[in-house]
């Protein structure tokens, strides 16, 4: 291991999530980009050399050392690192985000009937969009056409994902400013560890 570097994540069931606040002067993808290259820098030398978008934007490292993907809202980003062999997403929403007013029309817009009987209010409805957009960038295929491939309900207080294939863990996460979800294409996640960033 190099010096300085944090260990990649060797087992597939951990998740390295990073939050960092940024100016809300300064464009958010700019920052945003920033941010993920001081974030893989940690676990990767040199990721600006390697980093790379796929057909649909997600982004990618060449050398596939550790999967990511990043978000970002008003004020925030986020970036999610995991093991080279899962594929991750993330996403994040401010908590008290006044855009969100008319939810309840987004809800029949964007979610399937089964998804809007368990949305009963602006928050559950920040989670449901957070986790559906987190399984939408574990996957690479993009909102139009990755919200329709699968389906979350809850089950048992906890969501779960109905999809035609493979496994797939889902996790919420909240700070006093945002709720955020996270995706893996494993079952099992047994280690997230949240983290602030402080550079």
């Amino acid at each position: 291991m190099l010096v300085g570097l944090r260990p990649i994540p060797t087992s597939p069931g951990r998740l390295d999530l990073w939050t960092r606040s940024v100016p809300h002067q300064t464009s958010s993808r700019e920052m945003t980009r920033e941010f993920l290259i001081e974030v893989l820098s940690k676990y990767v030398q040199e990721p600006a050399k390697k980093l790379k978008r796929a057909e649909r934007g997600k982004p990618y490292l060449l050398s596939k050392e550790v999967s990511f993907s990043v978000s970002h809202t008003v004020g925030w980003s986020s970036v999610c690192v995991g093991h080279k062999e899962v594929q991750v997403g993330i996403d994040i929403e401010l908590r008290r985000r006044e855009t969100i007013r008319s939810w309840r029309a987004l809800r029949q817009r964007f979610f399937s009937p089964r998804e809007a009987l368990h949305v009963h209010s602006r928050l559950e409805f920040l989670e449901m969009w957070v986790c559906k957009e987190a399984l939408v960038k574990a996957t690479g295929q993009g909102i139009a056409r990755g919200w329709s491939q699968f389906e979350l309900d809850r089950r048992e207080g906890k969501l779960q994902v109905d999809c035609g294939e493979g496994q797939w863990s889902i996790g919420v996460f909240e700070t006093a400013d945002l709720i955020g979800a996270w995706a893996c294409d494993r079952e099992t996640v047994r280690d997230v560890q949240i983290r602030n960033w402080e550079p």
